[in-house]
Parts: C-alpha cells; sequence; structure tokens
C-alpha cells in the first residue's frame, strides 16, 4: 500500500508540473548556449538579479518585472563565484530551484499565460515579477 501511495503522488505531481517545464544541470547549459541571442536571462550576481534581454547585451540591475509568451523559454544563471542562490515561484509551487551553485543554469518555461513571482529563499531582497502573455 505505501508504494502505491508514492505513485499516486508521482502522478499528481507530474499533472501539475505540465504547465511548467524546468530544466536543469547539462540540459539547461545546452540549451542555453543555442538560444543565448535570443531569450531572457536572469542573472544572479551580487545577491540581485540583472535582466539580459534578447538581442541586448546591456544588462538591467534590479528588474520588477518582465514579459515573456507562453512556453517561450527564459534561463536563471548563478553567476556568483561562491554564492548558492535557492529561487522558487511564489505563484506557482509546483516548483523550486533548490541550491543553484555558481555556475548552474535553470531552463524554464511556463505553459499557460500568468503572473509569476521569483523570489530567492536566501536572499528575500532579491525578487522580479514575471508576466507570461499568449
Amino acid at each position: 500500500m505505501k508504494n502505491m501511495l508514492a505513485i499516486l503522488i508521482v502522478a499528481i505531481n507530474s499533472h501539475s508540473l505540465a504547465e511548467t517545464r524546468v530544466y536543469e544541470g547539462d540540459e539547461a547549459k545546452d540549451r542555453l548556449l543555442k538560444n543565448k541571442e535570443t531569450s531572457f536571462i536572469l542573472e544572479q550576481n551580487k545577491k540581485v538579479f540583472h535582466l539580459k534581454q534578447p538581442g541586448n547585451n546591456s544588462k538591467e540591475r534590479k528588474p520588477d518585472q518582465f514579459t515573456i509568451k507562453v512556453d517561450e523559454e527564459f534561463y536563471i544563471t548563478n553567476e556568483e563565484n561562491r554564492v548558492i542562490h535557492n529561487v522558487y515561484d511564489v505563484s506557482d509551487e509546483t516548483w523550486v530551484l533548490t541550491k543553484q551553485l555558481p555556475g548552474e543554469v535553470a531552463a524554464i518555461s511556463f505553459g499557460k499565460p500568468g503572473i509569476h513571482e521569483l523570489k530567492c529563499a536566501i536572499h528575500p531582497k532579491m525578487n522580479v515579477k514575471i508576466i507570461v502573455e499568449k
């Protein structure tokens, strides 16, 4: 019975994750290499977010918000030398980037319109709002 319960929980969580796709590790790094010129990149550096917009080499420090399209992938990178980050979505509790070490990358996309508020659990002043439109 214990194993059946675990399978049921996984099935429920798999269904809820269908709207948000998160890739980490080598797969996320490969995706970033292919798409870095055409994607939003949310960099974590000096314990704040910096936003690099597609086709623009300048970075916005501490952006309040940015807008992406449904299924458009964006990236969260840890550009720190020694600092770990722990980004989570206040609005969508189905995912969290636990212990994002320096140099790590996450690729994320949302499958439906909405507003997502991202924060770092370790550095509460790090926050940004992502508006997802059709």
